[in-house]
């Protein structure tokens, strides 16, 4: 056979392969693979596009679908304003506002137990752990800062500074959402499973805070849960409240009455301050005037936790104050709040200067003009004790007057 003839027989498979090949009118040609080009199954909201004939064999109209429903679609669409039956709505839009709005949400699971905890683990290490490790500290293995040098750079540590005390409905919207780099987990966890695996997270920051600080395990989970933002379930916040008041009061046990004694109490007096320690200084002056430069510690006014709410049990103090002033008519005074050394600092100035405006509002309202205060808020800026035990930040927690 010639050249010429080989190469006209190549020439025309050439050409009858390439037309055969080609999809055109009712033909599909030759395709590579077509499971992975034509779904096999019927789309959810689309038209079959072939039927079966009273025989049972399969018929390739493109025209005539597999009728379900009289408008040809296989599935019907939801009824407008309806949500799947499950489904929980989250109110908190994907915006920084939405994020910060999101502080004040409550954890379920704040007061979970060992088997929820374990939860909780179970679920952060299948999800979270790639990026964030096994123990939080920003080192998963497609982390850059991990151990094999991963591609994705910024995931956080939940161990530093900014996060110790990041509000839980923060992380929670997170997780809902998608933050930076990582993508909307709420496809692939529950509300539930997502509040858990928030608590454990928290549980991980608290013993690391415990172990830093060498404090309980309840103050270390009172200051990275119940210190800043989220509130506690109402039976979990009422037992740290309760461990919190209990501490409080024994720290002021221990206390001694400096002020009243310099002012000239009795030995009597100072006796009796020594064995009941919740007397209030305030008694030494029902008698006689407060000297300018004097400062008082308000003994008996109490907070609900991370609150300037006033507790009821503070009212003997400070309706004691008001009769004080009543009688004094050109006492001013400089009311101050004080907090530990925990926390974020600004955090704790705010909080403390709020908790003595609530001190001033309440005299305010006992008849007392305003002008006669000024309301402060130190922070942990001028601590009683350098102590670190929960004894001595107890006793730094306080709200002072000053005579002015």
């Amino acid at each position: 056979m010639s050249w010429r003839t080989i190469l006209i027989l190549l020439l025309l498979t050439l050409f009858m392969y390439y037309f055969g090949c080609k999809a055109r009118g009712g033909h599909t040609g030759r395709e590579y693979m077509p499971d992975m080009v034509h779904s096999q199954a019927y789309e959810t909201y689309g038209k079959a596009p072939q039927r079966r004939t009273a025989d049972n064999q399969t018929t390739n109209l493109t025209n005539t679908p597999f009728v379900v429903f009289a408008d040809g679609k296989s599935a019907r669409e939801p009824v407008k304003g309806t949500i799947p039956r499950g489904y929980q709505p989250y109110a908190y839009a994907n915006t920084p506002e939405g994020y910060e709005a999101a502080a004040t949400l409550i954890n379920p699971y704040a007061a979970a137990d060992k088997a929820t905890l374990e939860q909780g683990k179970m679920y952060y290490t299948t999800y979270c752990a790639v990026c964030h490790g096994e123990s939080g500290q920003g080192d998963g293995s497609i982390s850059a800062t991990g151990p094999n040098n991963g591609p994705f750079a910024g995931v956080i540590n939940y161990f530093s500074a900014g996060y110790m005390q990041l509000e839980e409905g923060k992380m929670f919207h997170s997780i809902h959402y998608g933050k930076n780099n990582m993508g909307s987990y709420a496809g692939q966890l529950t509300k539930d499973e997502r509040w858990k695996i928030v608590a454990y997270i928290k549980s991980m920051q608290a013993a690391e805070y415990a172990k830093t600080n060498k404090v309980s395990a309840e103050e270390a989970m009172r200051w990275v849960r119940g210190s800043v933002g989220g509130k506690m379930p109402s039976a979990a916040l009422a037992a740290t409240e309760t461990a919190a008041h209990t501490q409080d009061a024994a720290a002021e046990t221990a206390d001694t009455h400096a002020a009243a004694v310099a002012e000239g109490a009795t030995a009597s007096a100072e006796t009796d301050a020594a064995s009941v320690k919740s007397k209030s200084e305030l008694e030494v002056y029902a008698t006689k005037p407060i000297a300018k430069g004097t400062v008082i510690t308000l003994r008996n006014v109490f907070f609900n936790m991370a609150s300037a709410k006033l507790k009821g049990e503070s009212k003997d103090e400070l309706d004691r104050l008001a009769d004080i002033m009543n009688k004094n008519k050109n006492l001013k005074i400089e009311v101050s709040g004080h907090t530990d050394d925990t926390g974020l600092g600004k955090i704790n100035m705010k909080l403390s200067k709020n908790r003595a405006e609530s001190v001033v509002e309440y005299l305010v309202s006992r008849g007392i003009d305003k002008s006669r205060f000024q309301a402060v808020g130190y922070g942990g800026n001028k601590p009683v004790t350098t102590e670190k035990t929960p004894e001595a930040r107890a006793k730094n927690r306080r709200v002072e007057i000053k005579a002015l």
